[in-house]
């Protein structure tokens, strides 16, 4: 959506943003492919756009589609045929659901995030028109807008290792094992664990606050603080379920409770795009005066 408000025309925004409001219409994001590395510090598309007498065929296969079989419409990154790289061949594509060689795959069997149903999408011979690319080609990459989401999933991570603690705090609090009398809140070494958490999720959160309220959208300082915060919230989200799992034992790890859940979504954190040694290298290079690759 910040890509359509960003980039879109008048009448591109017409459309899509009324769809949204007016019948509900939901986004599925495209980016992920199979030749993708997480660790890479390149930003490599597969997926090809070449030109037609009116408009362009889309071919390629992206991963991970997320709520993909419930959007009405399909937003995708795509290299026009010839370019050289995302600077000057990375458009965004907005491809409607039902369009002659989209086929979904239900592909999606997965320890964390079950619920996504982040099935696999090809396009074969696609037909796109005109009007379904958003913007010029590479202004995403050149506007460093694409980084947005980020904040986004730092949110995410936040929000789980959040519920996870207060799951701890309450199971520790009326967990009673015999012969003891008094719950295992009462114990050190629980009250340890409370305080660790604790501390750590308030530090991922101010980070996190710093990040959505640094500057303007696709400034550098507000790329690097939106990276060191989706990095810093999935490292909390791990150290804090891992606690959260010792101090509810063995019982944490049955599906009665929401912790097992909790523990297992959190893992997708270090390989989500950015993964988490792509953001530490491009924070290092930033740190260290380096150029920043797409």
């Amino acid at each position: 959506m910040t890509i359509l408000s960003l980039y879109a025309s008048e009448e591109q925004k017409r459309r899509y943003f009324g769809d949204v409001i007016s019948q509900g219409a939901l986004f599925a994001s495209l980016g992920s492919e199979p030749a993708g590395s997480p660790n890479s510090p390149r930003f490599y598309v597969e997926t090809s756009l070449s030109k037609t007498a009116n408009g362009y065929r889309l071919n390629g296969e992206k991963h991970f589609c997320s709520i993909g079989t419930a959007a009405a419409y399909y937003f995708a990154f795509a290299m026009i045929d010839g370019t050289t790289g995302p600077r000057d061949g990375l458009v965004s594509v907005v491809v409607p659901k039902g369009t002659p060689g989209v086929t979904l795959s239900e592909t999606w069997n997965s320890m964390s995030m079950r619920a996504t149903a982040s099935h696999s999408i090809s396009f074969c011979e696609s037909s796109v028109a005109n009007e379904h690319i958003i913007g010029a080609p590479g202004e995403v990459v050149v506007g460093g807008v694409g980084s947005e989401y980020v904040v986004g999933y730092a949110a995410i991570y936040l929000g789980i290792a959040e519920a996870a603690y207060e799951f701890a705090r309450d199971y520790a609090r009326t967990r009673v094992v015999k012969p003891d009398t008094r719950p295992i809140s009462h114990s050190p070494l629980m009250q340890r664990y409370m305080g660790e958490m604790s501390v750590n999720l308030e530090a991922a959160r101010l980070m996190s606050m710093q990040a959505a309220m640094t500057a303007r959208p696709g400034v550098p300082e507000r790329v690097f603080a939106l990276q060191q915060a989706k990095y810093f919230s999935v490292e909390t989200a791990m150290k804090v379920t891992d606690i959260a799992l010792r101090v509810c034992g063995g019982r944490g790890l049955l599906k009665d409770f929401p912790l097992e859940r909790y523990y297992r979504d959190v893992r997708a954190g270090v390989v989500m795009f950015p993964s988490t040694d792509f953001l530490l290298l491009q924070i290092g290079r930033t740190e260290l005066g380096l150029r920043v690759n797409e």
